[in-house]
Parts: C-alpha cells; sequence; structure tokens
C-alpha cells in the first residue's frame, strides 16, 4: 500500500512561547492571553497618538509603527537633522550633476553661487525663467525707400566695379513684381523683397549672359553695365565678398546662362516678402 502524505495543519510556532493561548493584537502588535483579550485594546488605546497608514490602511501608533510599513526612504535625502527643502549650492550633492557650464566663459561649476560670481565679472545677467521682452524689427523708412527706388542700370556708383556693388547692396531693394515703364503715369509698384528667381548670368566683367558654374556657397551680385561705375540690370555675377552680394546660389549651376538665386534685400518687412512702392 503507497505511503499516503499527512497534512498537518500548521499553527503558529510563537505561540508555544508563551504558558497559554493567545491571540495577536493587529493594533498594538503584541500577543494577548485568551482571558484578558478584549476588542477594543487597552495598550493600543492606552498608547501613543495613532495615524493612519498609507501602505496598509490601518491605524498604528506613531511610537511603535510597523516596519514593514516604512515609507520607501529616498537615498537622495541626507542623514543630517537637516530641512528636506534645503537646496545646496553643490550641485555633486544632488546626484547625476557633474556641474553647470558658464554660456560667457565656457568653465565648468560645481556651485551656483561661482557660476553667478563668473557672470556677473563679465557683466552679464542671468534671466532665469524671466519671459526676455520680444525683439523689435526696424521699420523701413519708406519715404526714403520711395524716392530712391530705381533700376540697377539708374545706380551711378564711383571708383570701381567693387565699389559700385558694394555701395549697391546697401540700398538693394528688391525685385520688381510688375512692369512699369518710364513713360507711364506716377503710380505704384510691387516689389518682392524675398525668394527666389531664376535670373540670367554671366561671368567676369562681362555685360551680357554668357554659360558660368555656381556652388551653394557662391555669393552673387550685380554685374557690370557700361562701365565699372554702372551695373546690368538683373543680370547676376559671381562676387568675391558677401559684402557686395544681393543673392546666393539655391541650387548648384553648371555651365548654364540663368541661375535660380534667393535674394538678399534691406529691406525687413512683415508683408509676405512684397512691398508697394508708390
Amino acid at each position: 500500500m503507497a505511503d499516503t502524505e499527512q497534512h498537518i495543519e500548521d499553527t503558529d510556532k510563537r505561540c508555544t512561547l508563551f504558558d497559554g493561548a493567545r491571540r495577536y493584537c493587529i493594533r498594538c502588535g503584541e500577543f494577548h492571553k485568551v482571558a484578558e483579550w478584549s476588542e477594543n485594546c487597552e495598550r493600543y488605546l492606552g498608547a501613543a497618538p495613532i495615524k493612519r497608514c498609507k501602505t496598509c490602511g490601518g491605524d498604528h501608533p506613531l511610537d511603535r509603527w510597523p516596519g514593514n510599513c516604512m515609507p520607501e526612504r529616498n537615498w537622495l535625502e541626507s542623514d543630517l537633522p537637516v530641512c528636506r527643502n534645503f537646496i545646496s549650492d553643490n550641485l555633486e550633492s544632488i546626484g547625476g550633476l557633474n556641474g553647470l557650464q558658464c554660456q560667457a566663459s565656457g568653465k565648468w561649476f560645481t556651485s551656483k553661487a561661482r557660476m553667478r560670481a563668473e557672470y556677473r565679472a563679465r557683466g552679464v545677467i542671468e534671466l532665469g525663467n524671466d519671459k526676455p521682452a520680444p525683439l523689435k524689427k526696424p521699420k523701413p523708412d519708406k519715404k526714403a525707400i520711395r524716392d530712391t527706388v530705381k533700376r540697377a542700370t539708374d545706380y551711378a556708383g564711383a571708383t570701381d566695379l567693387v565699389t559700385t556693388q558694394t555701395s549697391f547692396k546697401k540700398v538693394f531693394v528688391g525685385v520688381a513684381r510688375s512692369a512699369k515703364r518710364s513713360t507711364d503715369p506716377a503710380g505704384t509698384v510691387q516689389i518682392d523683397t524675398s525668394g527666389t528667381f531664376e535670373m540670367p548670368c554671366t561671368t567676369g566683367s562681362g555685360n551680357t549672359p554668357a554659360s558660368a558654374s555656381f556652388d551653394l556657397a557662391t555669393f552673387l551680385g550685380p554685374a557690370q553695365g557700361a562701365d565699372t561705375t554702372h551695373l546690368s540690370n538683373q543680370l547676376l555675377v559671381a562676387v568675391g565678398a558677401a559684402t557686395a552680394a544681393i543673392a546666393k546660389p539655391e541650387r548648384v549651376t553648371v555651365s548654364a546662362l540663368t541661375v535660380y538665386a534667393r535674394i538678399t534685400s534691406t529691406v525687413h518687412d512683415t508683408a509676405g516678402g512684397v512691398q508697394t512702392i508708390t
């Protein structure tokens, strides 16, 4: 006959250490004799003030708080009896930070006070979370523009071609969107102050369209006109510096008569790149 396994009811072995049967009180955390048992534990009621436990939902006296109901320790807190809301000046004590970099000098600091002292020494103010004042765009002097708007061929330069191109850049407004002849009555003309345009190009000091090659880093300016102090109308050529450029290639151009150029106007507008000049 096969052996049968006996199932013995497990009892609380701690009760065998006492001189009689006892019951465990979950309120005060101690064992009481059955004869002395009461639903309202006198030891519990006469103990220290009680507090609701967020872990188990029960009530515990403050001087006998169960260890398994203790809140999880925050290992970033100090063991010293200090205020938990104290913010240390040492960034290394926070954990996970090796310091902050000063944006004025590039130096690294583990002390916030020393970093702010570095800012003050360089005349810089740390704004923090302050909202910066909105930038105000300069308003164009439309009267001055109206009095000086003319074609590139009508612009008179001085000295040489580079000087003429440089001075022209300072007054360059944009590309006319509508035709206007000299014999037409006075009125308005719309000018594109930004955008990409397909325009004829040339090389060297030529004033007629010719095959040319440009990369994206090339600076483009107005080509020479009748002489070195006059310019051609809507004809671009490579220039040596940004101070004489009015546009840059939008695409790489290889041996082509035209170039896609993005113009750079001296007029800052908010009307989608279009200005109406009277």
